[in-house]
């Protein structure tokens, strides 16, 4: 009997979600620990107001949050609502992946293992990224790079994986946001983007392939403009400031990352339309 019988499908998934729940609940001391520069792993999680250790049991997933009214027990400084929203995240995330890849197999064993923990991998890394570059404007290459290995590996190694397309989404990604930085530069004589964005998107391309990586860009660049627009309407503090609004400093990196969760999502609907403009352009040519 496989393993994935012993439990019902809602059984298996509650267990997904509660296990990315965990892995969200250190993506939050990994975002917040990036920007203090201190380890990721000691000393143990604390109240950043009051340092005082956060027990076990007001250290549980989503739950504590709401059972602390959001606040620290000790010094009753307010916790942000953020915290339970990454966790929240980083769980349905986690269900996705586990869906996508053990159920979707039917079998759970250590090829699906291994495909589950490679696509989570993927996903939690894209979370961690937003929300640092949604504060710093800065994205950890580090994390980039090593994710992009285990996609590069993931796609060579594992059955079903694109080895091809995963190379060449690798080196999409990176050069199209490195070759758009400079044409920036040269036109407006200033940085336009980050390196940083191109070792996420080249990360993007590593899981998703060169379709992922454009999707990503396209999807994000899109959604970056209307939030920008709105911003730019709504709040009046933007457009009393001495710098023009579409001249300020604003973080790419959230919207690649939801791009990239928009195409991991709805795959099967955004790949026809790659294959027909790819006949399209073909017939052209």
């Amino acid at each position: 009997m496989d393993p994935l019988d012993i439990f019902p499908t809602p059984i298996w998934m509650a267990f997904a979600a509660a296990f990315g729940a965990v892995f969200g609940s250190f993506a939050n001391v990994y975002i917040w620990r990036w920007q203090c520069l201190m380890s990721v792993v000691a000393p143990a999680s604390h109240c950043p107001s009051c340092g005082t250790r956060i027990a076990p049991y007001d250290n549980v997933p989503i739950v504590s949050f709401f059972v602390l009214r959001g606040r620290c027990r000790a010094c009753s400084a307010p916790i942000s609502f953020r915290y339970p929203v990454v966790e929240a995240a980083v769980a349905a995330l986690a269900a996705s992946a586990f869906r996508a890849t053990v159920l979707e197999a039917a079998s759970l064993d250590l090829v699906t293992i291994c495909s589950f923990v490679a696509e989570f991998t993927f996903c939690f890394a894209l979370v961690v990224v937003a929300f640092i570059d949604l504060d710093t404007q800065l994205i950890p290459h580090r994390l980039t790079m090593a994710v992009t290995v285990v996609g590069l590996l993931a796609n060579l190694l594992l059955p079903g994986g694109h080895a091809v397309a995963s190379g060449i989404g690798t080196a999409l990604g990176f050069g199209a946001i490195w070759a758009m930085s400079a044409v920036y530069r040269v036109v407006r004589g200033e940085a336009g983007m980050g390196i940083g964005d191109a070792y996420l998107l080249a990360m993007v391309g590593a899981f998703l392939g060169w379709r992922g990586a454009l999707f990503a860009l396209a999807a994000g660049a899109v959604q970056f403009v209307l939030v920008h627009v709105v911003l730019v309407a709504g709040d009046r503090s933007w457009r009393q400031e001495a710098v023009p609004p579409w001249r300020r400093p604003f973080p790419l990196g959230p919207f690649l990352s939801v791009g990239a969760i928009e195409y991991l999502t709805f795959a099967a609907l955004v790949d026809p339309w790659f294959d027909e403009l790819r006949r399209t352009a073909a017939l052209l040519v």
